[in-house]
């Protein structure tokens, strides 16, 4: 597969999922050179000094990639005080960027406790403890507060979501970005992945809001995209508005209704044929109108027409 791929162009679109499966998130130099690159999950000794209090308790094997090509993994802390105390830690890899990219993507990182900040009062978004580099600047930590659940997408892997709990769930996610909204940010690019039932309750929590657009910072685009079935399209493009966040709303609503994952782009007639209340079906089929002019204008109006779904 390797040596074909040498010799042919490469749809890095097509075969991203593929091997996402087998934990080899720079496909282009595993295409290219035919080794897959190594993804260093130790904790070094720097780290352990920059965590200060904390200590790294475990680290998930699992390397994440955001859209604009970062990875990160995600470590459970204990407090080397409280050890009682837990926190989640995310430590961002940037050793391998050019210095240009690696002060881009700073920037891009310090998204997440921005945002975090800014709404602390709100329950759908994580709390955050605090941001550190190493010496080096080398990698990079946020700390949030720890939660005990599963994400979105790992419980849809089973099956749709219970009819009981779909409800509260979307809702819950609409006040998380009315949140965003009112604080002129817009989340930009929200997919089950990026969405947390917390225990016991199933309560959402949105995470990994490095993605997050600030409307009165710059503009920055990704230079490639993924495949991304609750992205709407013009995310791309420079100019959106807070509509791209209810295409991924009712992209994500489909998903949990039926247990699929939703086309690209998106089919308002799906909608029609989903096991649900049929004002929401309505409103629904509007979130992924292919202009924004015809979505609705806020989180309110799609509020409004989930009255009376239970």
């Amino acid at each position: 597969l390797a040596r074909f791929f040498r010799r042919q162009p490469v749809q890095l679109k097509s075969v991203n999922k593929v091997f996402g499966t087998l934990g080899i998130t720079d496909i282009r130099a595993y295409l290219l050179t035919g080794d897959s690159p190594a993804n260093d999950t130790s904790i070094s000794e720097q780290d352990a000094e920059v965590l200060g209090e904390w200590r790294v308790e475990s680290v998930d094997s699992q390397v994440n990639r955001l859209s604009n090509g970062l990875t990160f993994q995600v470590c459970r802390l204990v407090h080397g005080v409280m050890p009682d105390t837990f926190a989640r830690g995310k430590c961002y890899d940037l050793s391998k960027l050019r210095t240009r990219d690696q002060e881009r993507a700073e920037e891009q990182l310090l998204r997440h406790p921005t945002v975090c900040r800014q709404l602390h009062a709100c329950p759908q978004v994580p709390t955050n403890e605090r941001v550190l580099f190493s010496e080096d600047r080398n990698r990079f930590w946020v700390i949030d507060s720890w939660f005990d659940g599963i994400s979105l997408a790992d419980k849809l892997r089973y099956g749709p979501l219970p009819r009981a709990l779909l409800p509260k769930v979307m809702r819950q996610i609409l006040d998380g970005l009315d949140a965003m909204h009112a604080a002129n940010i817009i989340r930009r690019e929200l997919s089950p992945q990026y969405i947390a039932l917390i225990e016991p309750n199933s309560d959402v929590l949105l995470t990994e809001l490095e993605l997050a657009k600030l409307l009165e910072g710059t503009i920055s685009v990704s230079e490639t995209w993924d495949e991304d079935p609750y992205r709407a399209p013009e995310v791309e493009a420079e100019e959106i508005d807070l509509t791209v966040d209810f295409y991924s709303w009712a992209q994500i609503l489909l998903h949990a209704v039926t247990g699929s994952v939703p086309p690209s782009p998106a089919n308002p007639d799906l909608f029609a044929e989903a096991a649900i209340h049929k004002s929401v079906q309505a409103i629904a089929q509007r979130c992924v109108s292919p202009s924004h002019r015809w979505r609705p204008g806020s989180a309110v109006e799609i509020r409004d027409s989930l009255d009376g779904w239970s």
